[in-house]
C-alpha cells in the first residue's frame, strides 16, 4: 500500500475554514470534532487509494464527505487537496473554477497522518466537565 504525501491549496485551507467556522457555530465542538476526524480518515485514504472515486474532470477526482465534495489531484507521490466544497454549491461551478482556481499552485504540505489543525483554533479548550465544576 502506497502512502502518498498530501499537500492542500490555499483554497482548499480557506474552504475548510470556513467549514470549521459554520460547523462550530450551528453544531458545535463536538461536531466540529468528529468532522474533522472525518476529513483526516478521508485524507488518509485517498493517500493511500487516490483512483477510488469519481473522476470529475481530466486529472481530478472528487470524494464525498458528509456534505462536502472533496477536490483532488495525484501523482505516485502526491495526494493534492485541490478544494473542499458543499455538495449544493458544486452544481453551480464549472469544471475551469475547480481545476484552475486563482490559487493553483499554492499549497501546504501535511503529515501522512493529516491533522486539520489550521481549522482546529476554531474549536476552543475543553472546560472542566459540569459534574467536576466546584457547586
Amino acid at each position: 500500500m502506497t502512502h502518498r504525501s498530501i499537500k492542500i491549496r490555499d483554497a482548499a485551507l480557506s474552504d475548510l475554514d470556513g467549514i470549521a467556522d459554520y460547523t462550530f457555530k450551528a453544531f458545535g465542538a463536538l461536531a466540529l470534532s468528529r468532522y474533522l476526524h472525518d476529513l483526516q480518515r478521508i485524507f488518509t485514504i485517498i493517500s493511500q487509494h487516490p483512483e477510488i472515486e469519481v473522476a470529475f474532470a481530466s486529472n481530478v477526482r472528487r470524494f464525498a464527505v458528509g456534505q462536502h465534495w472533496i477536490y483532488y489531484s495525484y501523482t505516485k507521490q502526491t495526494v493534492r487537496i485541490i478544494r473542499i466544497l458543499p455538495q449544493k454549491a458544486v452544481q453551480k461551478l464549472s469544471e475551469s473554477s475547480i481545476k484552475y482556481g486563482p490559487h493553483q499552485e499554492e499549497c501546504t504540505e501535511i503529515s501522512k497522518e493529516p491533522k486539520a489543525s489550521h481549522a482546529k483554533r476554531a474549536v476552543p479548550a475543553p472546560g472542566p466537565h459540569p459534574a467536576q465544576s466546584a457547586p
